[in-house]
């Protein structure tokens, strides 16, 4: 790998630089000069590559502090370009957006209730992108890319799947290669909690400067994933933070050992409580989340003993994974948490009953709107789409590739 000490690393570098300070929205180019730490002479021509490229555009700003002199050139992604597009196959409802490049969703479209994955569920998808994209809102604006965030073990180096039980289509071993067969522009595929980890980091709880911290999905299944010195680790083959399932023949179905427990566990301790219940469809066997939620809001008794199980069990390994790896924060995400401040307050109060050295990370939980696989796509597709642009325009000067991207 070639360090920054090579002319082209420092201007890719601090091309990056600039377009990630752009993300909130326009700033002055005095601004971004001590965003970078640079001269206004340097930001100035970083600026003009950049301006050049079509990547990012000036405008003149007025403001009431300036009355008189010069007005400030303020700088803003160029998002007349186009628009890319984010798959989310990770829940139970599939969801597909279409967003500009300021990560603004335009249009979404949600297919509810999806089991298994199949050839009719992305060719549902792929008509919905292809509506989508002849909407007002997108403005005839091409198609750059598409980010896929799903379930399952996806290989780090190809992009394709070694493991998914949930998604069944034969037309392609990976529903990349099928979008891309599709719609022609460059197309990715993450697993969807580690996709939901960088939606966090980018829109969530997660602070600027944080190195070291373990992100929790809880929902009708769990997944993890890590950071370490503020990079996302994938494992040698990409698998990091799959949680195997297996059954302890020698204790109750409900009791799932060693993992974190999910919703699904919920549902099967409450019901073993109250059979009354009827909380698992005896079709597929997933559970109402939604109606479980509606129980323990309402007090029912079999599901606040469920509830305050999960956080018990949870609590358990959060401790477990914190003193093998010692982070700064523990990142919690998904449906657990419409439990509300009682599922937070248990979770707390058990990692301290339960922590026999200090426990000193610190917990956060995710109070975005959206899933957080859906906006790590977003920001993923967007990401991608720029740093494909400046491998560009760096090759057109520099065609022997002895830089880094």
């Amino acid at each position: 790998m070639q360090t920054f000490e090579n002319q082209y690393n420092f201007r890719v570098s601090n091309q990056i630089k600039v377009i990630s300070a752009l993300r909130n929205g326009p700033l002055s180019l005095n601004d971004l000069a001590d965003k970078l730490n640079v001269s206004f002479t340097a930001i100035s021509k970083i600026v003009d590559q950049l301006v050049e490229a079509d990547i990012v555009k000036r405008a003149n700003k007025k403001t009431k502090n300036v009355k008189r002199g010069r007005i400030p050139t303020y700088v803003k992604r160029n998002t007349s370009v186009g628009v890319t597009c984010a798959i989310d196959l990770g829940g139970k409802d599939l969801i597909v957006a279409i967003c500009d490049l300021n990560n603004k969703i335009l249009k979404k479209q949600i297919f509810s209730d999806v089991g298994l994955i199949i050839d009719q569920n992305l060719d549902d998808i792929a008509k919905a992108i292809r509506e989508m994209l002849k909407a007002p809102e997108i403005d005839n604006r091409p198609l750059l890319g598409i980010c896929i965030s799903s379930p399952g073990m996806v290989k780090k180096d190809s992009g394709e799947f070694g493991v998914s039980y949930r998604v069944q289509s034969s037309k392609n071993s990976s529903p990349a290669t099928y979008f891309f067969n599709e719609f022609n522009v460059p197309t990715h595929l993450y697993n969807d909690v580690k996709i939901a980890m960088v939606g966090e980091r980018m829109f969530g709880c997660i602070p600027s400067d944080a190195k070291d911290y373990m992100f929790l999905h809880l929902g009708g299944a769990c997944g993890v994933s890590f950071s370490f010195n503020g990079k996302l680790y994938q494992g040698k083959n990409g698998f990091c933070g799959e949680l195997t399932q297996y059954k302890d023949p020698e204790c109750e179905p409900f009791m799932y050992q060693n993992q974190l427990a999910s919703i699904h566990q919920v549902a099967q301790y409450a019901q073993a409580i109250d059979p009354t219940l009827d909380i698992i469809p005896p079709v597929d066997a997933r559970p109402d989340k939604v109606r479980i939620a509606k129980l323990f809001h309402e007090g029912n008794e079999a599901v606040v003993k469920a509830v305050e199980m999960n956080a018990k069990i949870n609590a358990r390994q959060i401790i477990a994974y914190n003193d093998m790896l010692d982070f700064e924060y523990i990142v919690i995400e998904g449906d657990v948490l419409k439990y509300g401040e009682q599922y937070k307050e248990w979770l707390l109060k058990y990692i301290n009953a339960y922590s026999i050295n200090p426990f000193r990370a610190k917990i956060l939980f995710s109070s975005l709107e959206e899933p957080t696989s859906l906006l790590g796509a977003i920001y993923q597709a967007n990401n991608l789409y720029y740093l494909n642009r400046l491998e560009e325009i760096t090759n057109q000067r520099n065609p022997n590739g002895n830089y880094d991207i």
